[in-house]
């Protein structure tokens, strides 16, 4: 898979009126994107199904991990309208904590009324493909939200690692740092320091080109603030007060502060170095 590509969002499952629809492809998907580091997410395409039987389906067949992007797709035919769609994310986030994303044309989402799916926090994923070709056009911008976390801008550019045609989405990495704000990720299942540092990787990836904090952790023992440095790839284990001095001195593209419970850290050096 192409360096280039930072986020893969693959389709959860549809919704029809025989039922909900999971895709053949979504543990594939999921696997290997993780497999290669890289950042995941899911949407669902709505249909003519009760939002919250759906929000509770689609939970228990994405295997959610603190850092994976949930969103709803809302297309015709059987599109949802606004209030269906806040009651799926309402749903959504007493089931996992994060509201998701909404994702749909500039020509719905932009209409007024799609103000109150943006006044309950679930961020903009608009698709506005101009021309069409391939590269970004002129910008969509946002309609009723302040902003946007993805602009799919083609559905017809090529990437290494994928056969045919992808849709191609622009990252606003602020916006996505700030939507996901600090992630409280349960750890309580981690028994090895492999687990944990594919979860680190994992969480981490959204916050590759801005400053932010996850927290990891439910086992007991001492936190560690755990820093990532992904510009030349070295890691470190600092202190808040030794972070604080680093941003402060200038640090600002492509790190990342984790704190985590981990009792045993064998193998990551709790001084300058590489793990």
């Amino acid at each position: 898979m192409s360096d280039e590509v930072q986020l893969v969002i693959a389709r959860a499952g549809t919704l029809e009126s025989g039922g909900m629809l999971q895709d053949s492809k979504l543990t594939f998907n999921r696997d290997n994107a993780r497999r290669l580091g890289k950042s995941f997410g899911t949407y669902l395409f709505n249909g003519p199904v009760d939002p919250v039987q759906a929000a509770e389906w689609y939970v228990s067949i994405i295997d959610y991990r603190p850092g994976d992007l949930t969103a709803i797709d809302v297309e015709s035919p059987n599109a949802w309208n606004p209030d269906q769609v806040i009651a799926f994310h309402q749903r959504v986030k007493e089931l996992i904590g994060v509201t998701p994303a909404t994702y749909g044309s500039s020509s719905l989402l932009f209409q007024p009324q799609w103000k109150a799916v943006s006044d309950i926090g679930s961020p903009l994923w608009v698709a506005n493909y101009g021309a069409n070709d391939g590269t970004p056009g002129r910008d969509p911008g946002n309609g009723p939200w302040a902003t946007r976390i993805l602009w799919q801008y083609t559905s017809v550019a090529r990437h290494a690692g994928f056969g045919g045609s992808v849709d191609t989405n622009l990252i606003n990495y602020d916006a996505l740092a700030a939507y996901l704000g600090t992630v409280h990720a349960d750890t309580s299942a981690t028994t090895n320091q492999a687990d944990l540092e594919r979860q680190i990787e994992v969480a981490n990836s959204l916050l590759r080109r801005s400053k932010g904090m996850i927290i990891l952790g439910t086992l007991t023992g001492a936190a560690y603030p755990y820093y990532l440095d992904f510009a030349d790839g070295k890691r470190r284990v600092m202190t808040q007060l030794e972070y604080s001095i680093a941003v402060s001195g200038g640090i600002s593209d492509g790190h990342g502060l984790v704190n985590v419970n981990q009792p045993d850290f064998d193998g990551i050096p709790k001084k300058d170095g590489s793990a």
